[in-house]
């Protein structure tokens, strides 16, 4: 049943992945890389990386996207049909995703993984004390650069809204 689930959640991945390529609309397309992403976290929950599956959620489906969804919302061009128009290597980028994702698929397929996992009860507590003291400058780096991306989004929005009038 565990396996079945598994790939379940790697057919999923998959899905949305290709829809990111596949459509046209730029909205349906960054859910899309949504899904992507929790599928690719719950993938690190199978693989015993919990840490890296909740920063998956947290940082990249929390934070990073629902940036570029605030974004997204703020421009005129959501409204449109196909927002998304410039599609035309569709061909050139369905065939590079399928080599890259037949590459990696070999690649996992090669790895033998051993059947126990071996847990530090205290591997959680020590990534989030070196990320606050050794990590610090790198941590805040990123928030000051979160921040730039809002207002940006912000601006380029306005620039959007005031061109319609």
């Amino acid at each position: 049943m565990e396996l079945f689930i598994l790939y379940f959640f790697i057919f999923i991945t998959f899905l949305s992945a290709l829809g990111m390529v596949i459509f046209k609309n730029l909205l349906h397309a960054v859910l899309s890389l949504i899904i992507c992403l929790l599928g690719v976290a719950v993938l690190f929950l199978f693989a015993g990386a919990e840490f890296l599956a909740v920063s998956q959620i947290m940082i990249y489906a929390g934070g990073i996207l629902i940036l570029v969804v605030f974004g997204l919302m703020l421009t005129s061009k959501i409204g449109t049909e196909t927002s998304n128009g410039n599609n035309g290597n569709f061909i050139t980028v369905v065939i590079l995703m399928l080599a890259f994702f037949s590459f990696f698929a070999f690649k996992i397929m090669g790895l033998e993984i051993g059947g126990t996992k071996q847990y530090d009860k205290n591997a959680i507590k020590k990534i989030g004390f070196r990320l606050l003291s050794e990590h610090l400058f790198a941590f805040e780096a990123i928030t000051i650069l979160l921040l730039i991306s809002l207002v940006g989004a912000a601006v380029i929005s306005k620039g959007f809204i005031n061109e319609d009038k």
